[in-house]
């Protein structure tokens, strides 16, 4: 009983947070498309990954040789879910740093630094908005986030850090990886359906591993925008 309390708030909690960066979305999107601010691009943000397996560090190391010959003086950020697995970065030439929900809400809007405190592990919100502010792109390098298997947690998290990458207007493309199904339970179904549908048309590319799972992300993304592609093909995956 107290597990399936903790759930339920976890769920309620999940919703509400994402419910509210999808309505200051709503309401400053255009400000943010109109008030671009000068970047130096001199970064590539990946996020969606951890250094915590050999399939991952393998993934992370093809994509760190595809940028180093595309762009050799850009420095790659890592943006870090789990602070706990920043230790395992062996890359000396990729940088880790702490992604926390609160410094993740509290970039997007004022309002939430109402409403968030500054992240635990978080040292400089500042330094972390100068990434976003200067770099080039987002690569999201995730294989399978985007499902309801793996519960609510995941998909809002993706939809966030969308959602950051509008209110810096950088491009976010999702590398080769596996979407749906979208079975998510409930009255969260329908919530999670609904944003999907609104926050998802943001992305540059997405890159489905099979056809299934381009049949499931058709449903919230323009056609053009989705590319079947082998993740080791990574040239083609440039925007």
């Amino acid at each position: 009983m107290i597990n399936l309390i903790k759930s339920l708030r976890y769920l309620i909690f999940r919703i509400i947070y994402t419910l509210t960066h999808y309505l200051v979305f709503k309401i400053k999107n255009k400000e943010w498309k109109a008030c671009r601010e000068k970047s130096s691009d001199e970064y590539i943000i990946i996020c969606g990954i951890e250094f915590n397996s050999d399939e991952n560090i393998q993934r992370i190391k093809q994509f760190k040789e595809f940028i180093k010959q595309k762009f050799p003086e850009k420095q790659i950020i890592h943006l870090s879910k789990n602070v706990h697995e920043i230790g395992k970065n062996t890359e000396q030439d990729i940088k880790c740093i702490p992604w926390e929900y609160e410094t993740r809400a509290r970039l997007i809007s004022p309002l939430f630094k109402i409403l968030y405190r500054k992240g635990h592990n978080t040292k400089d919100e500042n330094e972390v908005k100068n990434y976003l502010k200067n770099c080039r792109m987002i690569y999201d390098l995730g294989k399978k986030q985007v499902s309801s298997d793996l519960g609510t947690g995941w998909t809002a998290n993706v939809m966030a850090n969308i959602i950051t990458s509008a209110r810096f207007q950088k491009p976010y493309i999702m590398f080769t990886q596996k979407f749906g199904p979208f079975n998510y339970p409930h009255i969260f179904g329908i919530i999670f359906k609904f944003m999907l549908r609104n926050i998802f048309p943001e992305i540059v590319r997405v890159y489905p591993e099979d056809e299934e799972s381009s049949e499931n992300i058709s449903r919230f993304i323009p056609s053009e925008k989705i590319i079947r592609n082998n993740f080791y093909d990574v040239e083609n995956q440039y925007c």
